[in-house]
């Protein structure tokens, strides 16, 4: 996200990567932090799809309903089968590590 701070859909992504493993406090922040960047430096306000993400969460709707039907757009991660409760965090660990490689990375 330092990289590209005003692209919302890594914010999307990201936001939806960190609810789904729990992480809500650090989802909200990552909102939070989006929107203060866009309105201090681009006088903005975040899209209508990031203030439906953070509405969805602080209404603390289950994270399996957060999908491209609720949020236009959000394009769900191809996902390998879980067998378990440890091997669900482990996907959800790379899903949020891979993310957060995407932006930084130019392009």
């Amino acid at each position: 996200m330092a990289e590209n701070p005003f692209q919302e859909s890594l914010c999307l992504q990201l936001m939806l990567a960190l609810y789904r493993s729990g992480r809500t406090a650090e989802a909200l922040s990552v909102y939070r932090d989006t929107r203060r960047k866009l309105a201090r430096e681009l006088g903005l306000e975040p899209s209508e799809k990031l203030r439906v993400m953070e509405r969805l969460i602080l209404d603390r709707r289950p994270a399996g309903e957060l999908s491209p039907g609720i949020a236009p757009g959000l394009p769900m991660p191809a996902r390998a089968a879980a067998t378990g409760p440890q091997d669900r965090i482990a996907l959800l660990e790379r899903e949020i590590a891979d993310l957060r490689d995407a932006s930084v990375r130019p392009g």
